[in-house]
């Protein structure tokens, strides 16, 4: 049996290992849990002891720090401790940590039907690439990070479909204790997570006499071979939202519910019949009751949203809240 390692030393070993086989960017995330929360308390530890992870628990809480941001940190520190026990480096031992009842209910945020027709309108009015990107995430759904890192090689009219292959984040590298931070390009969130996103026929309308003459390797939102990057756009929504006289809503808030998305992606055409299948894209898992019922709901507003010239789907749903 090795003798028994640091918590800082485990992490280390068990950081070269997590290497081979996780996205640089989640890497880089373990990395700040570990600089800024786990290693200042912990890694000078040869052992976990429950009393010690509870008290760590309360304190980050207190801190300010969300319960799901706490159990992400957790998440990691167990991690390392399996591996530290699987290596016989580390002793194994068992910990629950129990967290405070939360008193406030998380409030669903979404973007009214008058405000998503004034950002619609603005861009039609006022065109930019930047602003069409405003406008493809309304219609689709797509994440910031995605929209920054869609080229127009992406956009296929004959089949009138966004395809979403990559996505450009700014990540934060530490080496040897020295920061610093580096901008990438790579494939989106999950394997589901590339896809192919139906145009409905607004943003075809508008997308299709730029697609015809635009360079195929270009950036959509710069149109030019660079990309923006999430931090910049995500500043000049907030100034336009500012213009607008809208609300301050997160770029990826602008539809409200993971489902409400993948209507999006699966939209049923005036005139036809749908079915709940069409709501939900392939390989998700089963829903629960709750959203099964809401997703029947959608049904026929998704076919109503179409009538009502393509208002997106989320601004009907205003005012739903989940405990």
């Amino acid at each position: 049996m090795e003798e028994l390692k640091t918590i800082r030393e485990v992490a280390i070993l068990w950081k070269k290992d997590k290497q081979q086989y996780v996205k640089q960017s989640t890497l880089s995330a373990y990395a700040l849990i570990l600089e800024n929360h786990i290693l200042p308390i912990f890694g000078d530890k040869r052992q976990l002891h429950e009393k010690d992870v509870q008290d760590f628990t309360l304190i980050k809480l207190q801190e300010g720090l969300s319960q799901k941001t706490v159990k992400d940190i957790l998440i990691v520190l167990k991690m390392i401790q399996k591996f530290g026990a699987k290596h016989e480096i580390l002793p194994m031992a068992e910990w629950s940590v129990k967290f405070p009842t939360e008193q406030k209910k998380n409030v669903l945020e979404v973007l009214s039907i008058a405000n998503q027709k004034k950002i619609m309108q603005y861009v039609k009015e006022n065109f930019t690439f930047r602003n069409l990107g405003v406008y493809v995430c309304l219609s689709t759904g797509i994440r910031i990070g995605e929209i920054c890192g869609l080229k127009w090689s992406d956009i296929n009219l004959s089949a009138e479909t966004i395809s979403v292959n990559r996505t450009i984040e700014r990540i934060y590298i530490i080496d040897e204790g020295k920061r610093h931070t580096e901008l990438i390009i790579s494939t989106p969130k999950t394997q589901n997570s590339i896809r192919e996103i139906p145009m409905n026929r607004e943003l075809l309308k508008l997308i299709r006499p730029f697609k015809k003459v635009m360079n195929d390797d270009f950036f959509v939102l710069t149109n030019e071979a660079k990309p923006t990057e999430p931090r910049t756009y995500r500043n000049y929504y907030k100034q336009l939202l500012k213009q607008l006289d809208i609300p301050d809503l997160r770029l990826e808030f602008l539809h409200p519910l993971d489902f409400i998305g993948t209507c999006r992606h699966n939209p049923v055409r005036p005139g036809k019949k749908a079915t709940l299948d069409q709501l939900f894209l392939p390989k998700r898992q089963p829903v629960n009751q709750t959203v099964a019922i809401l997703a029947i709901l959608a049904v026929a507003l998704v076919q109503s949203a179409h009538e009502e010239h393509h208002i997106g789907l989320g601004s009907h749903l205003q005012g739903l809240h989940f405990q």
